[in-house]
């Protein structure tokens, strides 16, 4: 049980740190975006979009690795990340209602890594059958 928990807690690292790096691309768009006049919610559309890209190759290489054929895990990585950027854009566009665009962000954000977590673990990312 400890080693699973030991191993879980690496994965969970491993993914909190690539989730960093997709989040750094995603709010480095969303800024610039913003900054240059777009609206806050189609910013987000293209920040998530961005991040998701950067996040499934560190996902690939550094948190889940060998964990079978790419082409499966691009097919379900793709779903689980409309998914998310649904989740995401519609969790932002909702706090927005309420809050300024940077505190309705980091919320909306919380929930998606937090959803996004499971589902990359236990779906997009689970071993090969084989």
């Amino acid at each position: 049980m400890r080693v699973l928990l030991r191993r879980e807690a690496g994965n969970f690292l491993r993914y909190f740190s690539v989730a960093l790096v997709g989040l750094a691309a995603d709010w480095a768009a969303w800024s610039f975006l913003v900054w240059t006049g777009w609206n806050p919610v189609a910013a987000q559309g293209v920040g998530k979009a961005l991040g998701a890209v950067v996040a499934f190759f560190g996902m690939r290489s550094l948190v889940f690795p060998g964990r079978g054929p790419v082409a499966p895990q691009v097919a379900r990585f793709c779903a689980a990340a409309v998914g998310g950027w649904c989740l995401g854009v519609a969790a932002f566009a909702l706090l927005v209602q309420a809050l300024p665009p940077v505190p309705a962000k980091i919320a909306s954000d919380g929930v998606t890594f937090a959803c996004n977590w499971l589902v990359m673990r236990f779906w997009a990312f689970r071993p090969s059958q084989a």
